[in-house]
């Protein structure tokens, strides 16, 4: 029986690895950010970019849910584009105060890094979330497959892995900054 004392500490000790992972990938954008303080400007390329995404949105609603469900499909769109308005918007302001210029850099961020970042900010907590109640789990003799385990320890490396490559490709999109003095 597990207790609410301690689906409260698993929930905790989850939710405590949020910030080390978004620093982490993000980190090396957020000093030049905090350093630089360049202004925010969206570019005509970052409005394509939002169309791609609202794309992407509506491709996943109609191929998950249908059209058939007009109220759940169209509520549905409607958050999604409300969630996607607000992440583009906020990272486009984020990579335009970092000084980004780059049209491909920044699609990079928009499109691909901010969004892997906050999926693997959900598949961190999911894995120390699986690795806290396994042990529980077997006390408690629930019926564990070989491959549910397997899929809980291969997340560690695919995780750990990820936010590498994710810190890499932050790296690549601030190699190509063009830092612009404005003389006083």
């Amino acid at each position: 029986m597990v207790t609410l004392a301690f689906f409260a500490s698993t929930l905790l000790a989850a939710f405590l690895c949020l910030a080390p992972v978004a620093h982490y990938v993000l980190g090396p954008i957020n000093r030049v950010v905090a350093n630089l303080r360049a202004p925010s400007r969206f570019q005509l390329n970052d409005f394509f970019w939002l169309l791609v995404q609202w794309q992407l949105l509506l491709g996943a609603c109609v191929s998950f849910v249908g059209t058939r469900q007009w109220r759940f499909f169209s509520s549905l769109v409607t958050a999604g584009t409300i969630v996607v308005v607000l992440l583009w918007s906020g990272a486009v302001s984020f990579i335009s105060r970092a000084g980004i210029d780059c049209p491909r850099r920044r699609a990079v961020f928009v499109v691909f890094l901010l969004p892997a970042t906050l999926s693997l900010m959900v598949g961190a907590v999911a894995t120390v979330v699986a690795l806290i109640t396994m042990p529980f789990a077997i006390i408690h003799d629930d019926k564990f497959t070989w491959l549910q385990y397997a899929l809980v320890y291969a997340a560690i490396p695919l995780v750990i892995g990820l936010a590498i490559f994710l810190r890499r490709v932050s790296f690549w999109i601030l190699s190509g900054l063009r830092i612009h003095r404005v003389a006083a």
